[in-house]
């Protein structure tokens, strides 16, 4: 189930958004864990010690001396496991192209009004629930302990020959890593071409965990990790990733 966290510290829009998400969940049917914050070091000490994960969250763009944007990307950086969904909420429409950069799925104008609110989480909540139903799983075996292990694919952050002549691979995951025998073109077949790329003749990473595309490199979420970007390859993957980024907001329009 989703986790909505929503940060404003405008009362009276504070207490709209409030009523508005009341509203949905009866007449959706739907009941969401939600947290409502007014400051924003409240909201960042929650996502510190949160255990929840796919958090959904509603946060406006300017708070006082604080940038929602900004804010957005750094909790991003720190949290990006346990992050769903991005969804701004301001006075100033010009700043949505600077939103970009923190990966939104919604940009919502003040004064918010309930129907654009509804269309942007039912198109969370659609693509949350498609997601859980088609999560892929790969089948592989650690060649360490000699097991035989099912691993999410959307737990992989990413897959790194390490031996071209054993046919030695390394799989990122979370919290761990796994070497197995394989060749990079079979692994590459069994995982989902929406979510995975090469971008290096031994490397494929999952998009939806890169953190920052630069000359040569992308630094992928979580764990801070560095892998070499063909120069051939960078434009494929800024494509992909824009498309990937707005047709998360165009389904939400």
């Amino acid at each position: 189930m989703l986790n909505l966290a929503v940060c404003d510290d405008n009362v009276d829009d504070l207490d709209k958004i409030i009523k508005y998400i009341s509203i949905y969940e009866i007449r959706h049917n739907i009941d969401f864990k939600t947290y409502y914050f007014s400051d924003i070091n409240d909201l960042k000490e929650y996502m510190r010690q949160a255990e929840l994960l796919n958090i959904v969250l509603l946060l406006d763009v300017q708070m006082n001396a604080n940038n929602g944007i900004d804010e957005a990307k750094l909790l991003r950086k720190n949290y990006g496991s346990k992050i769903r969904s991005v969804i701004f909420i301001s006075s100033y429409p010009e700043f949505v192209f600077d939103s970009f950069g923190a990966n939104p799925d919604g940009y919502i104008c003040k004064p918010v009004v309930y129907e654009k609110l509804e269309k942007i989480l039912s198109t969370i909540l659609a693509n949350f629930e498609r997601d859980e139903r088609e999560k892929k799983v790969i089948m592989i075996k650690d060649i360490d302990n000699n097991s035989t292990e099912i691993i999410p694919e959307d737990k992989i952050i990413a897959i790194q020959v390490m031996n071209s002549y054993d046919r030695s691979i390394s799989i990122t995951m979370e919290n761990k890593s796994i070497i197995i025998h394989n060749r990079l073109n079979d692994l590459k077949e069994k995982l989902n071409k929406k979510y995975f790329f090469q971008i290096y003749r031994s490397v494929i990473i999952n998009i939806r965990r890169v953190k920052t595309v630069k000359s040569g490199v992308v630094l992928m979420e979580d764990k801070d990790i560095v892998l070499p970007l063909s120069r051939l390859r960078r434009k494929k993957l800024i494509d992909k990733l824009d498309s990937f980024i707005l047709s998360g907001m165009n389904e939400s329009e």
